[in-house]
């Protein structure tokens, strides 16, 4: 059975990729900041998704959602109301970490997250690198 997904996109800093520690302090912060939405209703999830769809920066705006509709949020929105039980997984994806080549200090970083999201929220975190 195919469960749909939502993934969340963070900027690179300084519109670079890298190893730069600032963009892994980045996704794991809102990789941690997400486990609120665990323990609040699926309807106040996917209302916060639907106002926050249309980005405005500098005077220019875009739409949020890069693949999928709104009517596909609307759709999960009513599955969460109604009849199906949300199941969170965090995915940090972050090309520029070379498999078994990150600093000591993005390894301490990432398995603390992965900690705090088994510990506190019994969520699994998974990380994908290049």
């Amino acid at each position: 059975m195919h469960h749909p997904g939502l993934f969340h996109l963070k900027y690179a800093k300084n519109g670079t990729t890298g190893n730069d520690i600032g963009n892994f302090y980045e996704v794991c912060g809102q990789a941690q900041k997400s486990l609120n939405w665990k323990y609040r209703k699926g309807k106040d999830f996917f209302d916060h998704l639907l106002r926050r769809k249309i980005k405005t920066k500098s005077g220019t705006t875009c739409n949020r959602i890069i693949k999928g509709s709104e009517t596909d949020l609307e759709l999960m929105l009513n599955a969460a109301k109604w009849t199906k039980e949300m199941k969170f997984h965090v995915y940090i994806v972050q090309p520029s970490l070379v498999k078994g080549n990150g600093s000591e200090s993005i390894m301490l970083l990432l398995g603390s997250t992965h900690h705090y999201l088994n510990t506190v929220g019994n969520v699994d975190l998974k990380v994908y690198s290049s």
